[in-house]
């Protein structure tokens, strides 16, 4: 056994001179930002974490539980801890568009010594919009899915078929016309889950997809629309 020299406490283990605790207490088990920034669609709630848009269930609290699970990836221990994971964490301030919320940590020495810790962190969160909510909302679409047949009913078996596939969220509009049926679609991911379901319900021929360019994004890069043309057999 050995004394803590902090709090005068034997210990079996020490951590730079300190037991456990103390160490938790003087140096933490990672290093932890004090603020984090992120973007939230005001629309749909999705948030923006690292270059990609990660849905979320549209409340602050599951805007929270994203920012927190990409922050438990990212997160670097303190020497001489070799790895941490995010307990869980707790709101210190109702949450909002700025909530302080309080990280439980545990991180582990090289020889499986666990150490326990808590760290503060500031979460503020800016409104925008992100790309698919875009389309939907200016009432653009990326990809055009055509369904031909002759079958009674197409319009909603197309719709169906998007219930299925989970992708109602990105379908811009379905209408009817002379030949069949058109799906219009935020992106092209979107289009093969409705072809995917499309043919677990019907036999179908597909073509395509047919690329066209029709301008330039805000950046100057040029902007591309798929068509995909579906024929019930």
């Amino acid at each position: 056994m050995r004394v803590c020299p902090r709090c005068g406490r034997e210990t079996p283990v020490v951590i730079r001179g300190l037991c456990p605790r103390c160490f938790a207490e003087v140096y933490g088990v990672a290093r932890v930002p004090g603020e984090v920034r992120v973007e939230v669609c005001r629309y749909c709630g999705s948030v923006r974490l690292g270059g990609r848009w990660v849905e979320t269930d549209a409340t602050f609290e599951g805007v929270l539980d994203a920012v927190v699970g990409w922050l438990s990836t990212r997160l670097q221990p303190v020497e001489p801890l070799v790895g941490v994971e995010v307990l869980g964490w707790d709101a210190l301030t109702r949450p909002n568009w700025s909530t302080r919320i309080l990280l439980r940590l545990r991180g582990r020495t090289g020889e499986g010594v666990e150490v326990e810790a808590e760290a503060p962190v500031t979460v503020r969160l800016k409104p925008s919009i992100c790309p698919r909510c875009k389309t939907r909302v200016s009432g653009e679409y990326a990809v055009l899915v055509q369904v031909r047949g002759s079958r009674p009913g197409l319009r909603r078996l197309v719709e169906e078929a998007a219930e299925r596939a989970g992708i109602i969220g990105d379908v811009v509009e379905v209408s009817e016309t002379r030949d069949g049926v058109n799906a219009y679609l935020t992106h092209r991911g979107a289009a093969s889950r409705l072809i995917s379901a499309l043919k677990r319900l019907a036999p179908l021929r597909v073509s395509g997809p047919y690329r066209e360019y029709v301008g330039v994004t805000s950046r100057g890069r040029r902007r591309t629309r798929d068509t995909y043309v579906a024929r019930l057999e």
